[in-house]
């Protein structure tokens, strides 16, 4: 393998918070500031480009990172089954995009935002720091899902509702329910029920095990409701004009 995709990566490690991350940060902030910027501009030629080549790019992206797991034997089920949250929803991305699924969107817009910004904030991505192709895979991946659901909500006008804040709070919680199990069968970690990450992370000021899981709770009811706040002062304005 070429030196930017070995796994043995010699080159500069990533540096959490340092000038590359920093700056990776930057240009997906500014990314969404020119989507929202140009949000009114998109013509219907223009949405079917970005739908498709968004869900293309996306995908072939999450491809390659399995295929680099298999090329350097590291792909196992313990940790690249497609559980964790964020992955679940980037193999979702083109039914949300090509399809317009109003369901998908729900957890896209709350779990997708809360699972890409902390993903992009602090990620897991070991020694590999730019320019080698896990660090571009990482943040296209999580960068594109918040993109994803950026496009649909000020491009295309989707919107949370009262009923999607529910839905979400009972379907994740299934979800961690589901895979707690499949982690006692296999000896997983998906969604850090069995316990934090080896790297910093948000995770390390929660509290220890297991009483992280009742913060990540906590947090979680928290963040859904601050991203539903914006919509529910709206209707409150737009109710109280009639």
């Amino acid at each position: 393998m070429g030196p930017f995709i070995t796994h043995n990566y010699l080159g500069d490690p990533f540096h959490l918070f340092g000038t590359i991350h920093l700056l990776t940060i930057g240009l997906i902030i500014l990314l969404s500031i020119l989507l929202y910027l140009f949000r009114k501009r998109f013509t219907e030629k223009n949405k079917l480009i970005f739908r498709y080549g968004a869900s293309i790019i996306i995908i072939l992206n999450e491809i390659f990172w399995h295929i680099w797991n298999i090329g350097g034997g590291t792909w196992n089920i313990q940790k690249l089954l497609p559980l964790w949250v964020c992955s679940v929803l980037i193999w979702l991305t083109p039914f949300l995009l090509i399809g317009k699924n109003r369901f998908l969107y729900d957890f896209f817009y709350f779990m997708g935002i809360i699972g890409a910004l902390q993903a992009i904030a602090t990620p897991d991505i070991g020694i590999y720091g730019f320019p080698h192709s896990r660090y571009f895979q990482f943040f296209i991946g999580h960068g594109g899902l918040l993109l994803a659901v950026f496009y649909m909500t000020w491009v295309e006008g989707f919107r949370p509702t009262w009923q999607s804040v529910w839905k979400v709070l009972i379907g994740m919680n299934l979800y961690w329910g589901f895979t707690a199990i499949v982690n006692a069968l296999i000896g997983s970690n998906y969604l850090y029920t069995g316990g934090k990450l080896e790297t910093a992370s948000m995770l390390d000021i929660l509290g220890p095990y297991p009483w992280y899981l009742l913060s990540i709770e906590a947090l979680g009811i928290v963040f859904i409701i601050a991203l539903y706040l914006p919509y529910a002062i709206r209707d409150r304005k737009v109710a109280g004009l009639h």
